[in-house]
């Protein structure tokens, strides 16, 4: 039995898909089997897997119909053999040591989740600008509220399932949620919920490439209201949790409308938003909740910010409004 399995969803990336796969198979530790779930690609990328496939018998490749990444995800764990299990956007890289550190702080910690960090990355390959490296090894409390609080009040949050190693048996009652985005939100929570040790670590392994596709896709549009919704599922899951964590669980989702809020004057909507979609779904539910926002302990940059949603909405947005003509004219 492999030490780790590694699920790299695939869809339509032949440009980069070689890369990532180099990535894993010149990893320091070798004993690992990789999982390759071709989604419905319509490029040439269910071909690529099966060439890497022949060419290398620790990878595995399963072709299905387009699911979407949970889709891809959910169905890699079936085919996973391993006790730990690791995924992997097509599109990124790893650093050669990622998962023989992850294994070794797994190991040294006998810890069901651990995580290290990542950095946005634009060209291949990156040097890595670690600083001294901290580890810090959490309980099951300390870890669901270290996790909401990054997620509210930090400019990294650790969200992501693409920079951890899970124990497998975590999986067994928890699936990624289909058709969503930000879909390791709640699927992250729920499975913290079910540890007994968490890992967290500084240390950069893992490279999230960013492209002109990634830029534009920050317009404002309806489905990132994925975001709330994530939110809101984190809230049902953490019912059950003491105070303090349901409290922390009230400002995630105070946060996700702020932010879709500063998407939307930073960068913009899409044609299928108009301004009585943001009142009713961004604005006013903010507006509600706006005496805990600014009772939270949000920067005094963010009240400010929200402050100007709050009071001065129209305004606020014509200000960012000519910011982004301004730029867009230099």
């Amino acid at each position: 039995m492999p030490k780790i399995s590694i699920i790299i969803p695939v869809y339509n990336v032949e440009k980069y898909l070689e890369r990532c796969v180099y990535s894993v198979l010149t990893q320091t530790l070798k004993d690992i089997e990789v999982i390759l779930v071709n989604d419905g690609s319509t490029d040439s990328s269910g071909v690529l897997c099966d060439d890497f496939a022949i060419k290398n018998n620790r990878i595995k490749v399963v072709h299905k119909q387009n699911g979407g990444l949970s889709s891809a995800r959910n169905e890699g764990l079936k085919y996973a053999t391993s006790d730990l299990v690791g995924f992997i956007d097509s599109d990124d890289w790893i650093s050669s040591d990622m998962y023989e550190y992850l294994w070794n702080l797994q190991q040294k910690n006998d810890a069901d989740i651990v995580s290290c960090n990542y950095m946005l990355a634009f060209d291949y390959p990156t040097k890595i600008k670690n600083a001294k490296i901290k580890e810090y090894v959490f309980t099951r409390n300390e870890a669901l509220k270290k996790y909401l609080e990054l997620g509210a009040f930090s400019r990294i949050n650790d969200y992501s399932a693409w920079k951890k190693l899970y124990k497998k048996k975590l999986f067994s009652d928890v699936e990624f949620p289909d058709g969503m985005l930000f879909e390791d939100m709640p699927t992250n929570f729920r499975l913290i919920q079910k540890c007994s040790k968490y890992v967290y670590s500084t240390k950069i392994c893992y490279f999230y490439f960013q492209n002109s596709v990634s830029i534009t896709r920050n317009q404002y549009s309806k489905r990132h209201n994925d975001l709330i919704k994530s939110s809101e599922m984190i809230g049902l899951y953490a019912k059950k949790e003491d105070n303090d964590i349901q409290k922390l669980a009230k400002i995630l989702r105070i946060k996700s409308y702020f932010s879709l809020l500063t998407k939307v004057v930073r960068f913009g909507v899409n044609d299928d938003v108009d301004d009585v979609y943001i009142s009713e779904n961004l604005l006013i539910p903010f507006r509600d909740d706006y005496k805990a926002f600014m009772n939270s302990k949000f920067s005094w940059k963010i009240k400010i910010l929200g402050t100007l949603y709050n009071f001065a909405w129209k305004f606020t947005k014509k200000i960012f409004q000519l910011i982004r003509f301004i730029k867009g004219n230099i």
